[in-house]
């Protein structure tokens, strides 16, 4: 098995490293269920069929579905434009899908890989930043109410095993933490 870990490292050193997503068909799959799921929700909110307990829960999870399609909205434009999720570079890592300002690996206090669930195979890669670093980053404004008060990025769905991206941040977090207390 070939060591993803190593040839990201020697690639840092050359220069930045483009990671992309895997699932764009998945993920337009789920787009176009949910605005499904939306149009029905919204129909059955307008029918006068329904009792009033009904119609109000057909218009919360309608308001619902469309906050998630905005949000599916932003992502679609992200893949159409071509970026890459994840950039990496020997001074940080673009994570593109939430801004494109650059997060120094000084920022990072940790990272480690989570299970979305307990039954889930799914890993993500959950980068603890330092306290106040994603206000200062560029984002479009729902974007920044997503991450209201958050200090932390889970990224998911990469080309690159997640264990194997896990290390490459610990190790890059470590490089730049220990340059940090020699000066």
């Amino acid at each position: 098995m070939k060591d993803v870990t190593l040839d990201l490292m020697i690639d840092l050193a050359k220069g930045p490293v483009s990671i992309r997503s895997q699932g764009f068909f998945a993920f337009a799959f789920r787009f176009v269920v949910l605005l499904g799921l939306t149009c029905v929700l919204g129909l059955a909110a307008v029918a006068n069929s329904h009792s009033g307990g009904l119609r109000a829960i057909c218009i919360l999870g309608a308001s619902a579905g469309v906050f998630l399609l905005l949000s599916s909205s932003l992502a679609i434009r992200f893949y159409a434009k071509g970026l890459p999720e994840l950039t990496l570079t020997s001074e940080g890592f673009i994570y593109h899908p939430v801004s494109p300002t650059l997060v120094r690996w000084a920022d990072v206090i940790s990272c480690s890989v989570t299970a979305m669930g307990p039954t889930s195979s799914a890993k993500t890669l959950v980068i603890v930043l330092k306290p106040g670093i994603i206000e200062h980053l560029e984002m479009p404004r729902l974007m920044r109410l997503m991450y209201l008060r958050q200090s932390r990025f889970m990224i998911g769905d990469v080309d690159t095993p997640i264990h194997e991206l896990a290390e490459v941040f610990e190790r890059q977090r470590k490089i730049v933490q220990a340059a940090n207390t020699k000066v």
